[in-house]
């Protein structure tokens, strides 16, 4: 009987380094929106927290992404929050 050995996935050099770019080309622009006042506050707390989150579970080793579950709940959740954008038009006369 053979056994079965699994290796872990292999990732590229350039790998590494495009996350971190990434995760900080969104950190510094998220800053960048949060810093200059505009936003409510618990738009200016969820966006800080978000990006707080992400960085620590990429620091523990963890995958940075949503579950897909999770993330389409999320979604159905704020959609009943956003505007109505359904195509209601207006006649001018």
């Amino acid at each position: 009987m053979a056994s079965v050995i699994t290796s872990p996935p292999l990732t590229l050099p350039a790998d590494r380094f495009y996350r971190t770019a990434l995760f900080f080309l969104v950190l510094t622009s998220t800053l960048a929106i949060v810093t200059t006042g505009k936003l409510d506050p618990v738009t200016t707390t969820l966006a800080a927290s978000a990006i707080i989150y992400k960085g620590f579970r990429w620091w523990r080793g963890y995958p940075a992404e949503l579950r897909q579950t999770l993330a389409t709940r999320l979604v159905v959740a704020t959609s009943s929050f956003s505007p109505s954008t359904s195509c209601s038009f207006r006649a001018t006369s």
